[in-house]
């Protein structure tokens, strides 16, 4: 009898621990679709600080913190950007797309530190190709436009018989 209460509580226990997996990772996933969504526009800016800090916490591994790093990345913030990839080669030290996470978030703030990060996540993925050291700024070319020499209604019809 006590054995089969004994299996009860077990089961009942790791159903708990399932359950609450479940919504941890439910949780994680709507706050980085809400970061993405407040990125394009479509929810207000009110909801990305919840979102980061939901995945800041609640989120398992780095994907969470690196997707994070993106987004404020393509904002702009680098130095939140940073954290967020800090935080993920302190949660996988041996990850190298956080260490390529903050290669690219740091080389505006930290070059130094962009330049360690990018060396080790080379030795870590030798097949990666290594992020800039610098950030590459958009240049606009300007090329001079040419038209294509018109054709006069003569030769637009074929030869013409000489007259």
């Amino acid at each position: 009898m006590i054995a089969r209460v004994a299996v009860v509580l077990a089961c009942v226990a790791v159903l708990v621990a399932l359950t609450r997996t479940e919504h941890a990772h439910r949780d994680c996933d709507r706050a980085r679709s809400d970061l993405y969504l407040v990125a394009y526009r479509v929810l207000p800016p009110a909801r990305e600080d919840p979102a980061l800090d939901t995945i800041r916490t609640r989120c398992r591994g780095t994907d969470g913190l690196i997707d994070a790093a993106s987004v404020l990345l393509k904002q702009g913030r680098w130095a939140a950007a940073t954290s967020f990839a800090l935080g993920a080669t302190r949660r996988e030290p041996d990850s190298p797309a956080a260490w390529y996470a903050v290669a690219v978030s740091a080389r505006t703030g930290n070059p130094a530190l962009a330049r360690s990060a990018a060396a080790r996540a080379a030795r870590l993925n030798p097949l990666q190709k290594p992020p800039a050291a610098t950030p590459t700024k958009a240049r606009r070319t300007t090329t001079k436009k040419t038209r294509a020499p018109r054709r006069s209604s003569r030769s637009a019809r074929g030869p013409q018989p000489r007259a």
